[in-house]
């Protein structure tokens, strides 16, 4: 009985350190997978309030709206944190410093991201560039 259990331990080695390989892959895929999904909710979000906000009266009016739609449509998804969500309205670089229509602004929203996987895990930062359409 000694010899049979001496025979198969070096397949049983081997198998068993292929299956750790394999399920590593398979954590990484589905970390990247979570992690496009998170990104590209992110870009749609910040597409939207962008074109929200361009409407607003001032800058400060821009920024509180930001920050309240950035918490209503991300705050609802399991890889983005909730308590994380931090939005920045700025003048784009190169236009007036002043609320006006056709001056551009820069939105920017960074949220920490929970993947489950430590090395997609992190800080992510999206930014949208939009025109302001109406006079303060």
């Amino acid at each position: 009985m000694r010899k049979k259990l001496r025979r198969g331990g070096g397949e049983f080695i081997g198998f068993a350190i292929g299956m750790l390989g394999l399920c590593t892959m398979i954590l990484m895929l589905l970390g990247v997978f979570q992690l496009c999904m998170a990104s590209s909710q992110l870009e749609n979000a910040a597409n939207l309030i962008s074109r929200d906000i361009v409407s607003e009266e001032s800058l400060d009016d821009a920024r509180a709206k930001a920050q309240t739609d950035a918490e209503n449509l991300l705050g609802g998804y399991q890889a983005i944190d909730s308590g994380s969500i931090n939005t920045e309205v700025e003048y784009a670089p190169g236009s007036d410093r002043e609320w006006k229509k056709g001056n551009y602004i820069k939105l920017f929203i960074t949220v920490k991201l929970n993947c489950r996987n430590p090395i997609v895990s992190g800080n992510k930062t999206v930014s949208a560039l939009v025109m302001i359409e109406r006079d303060g």
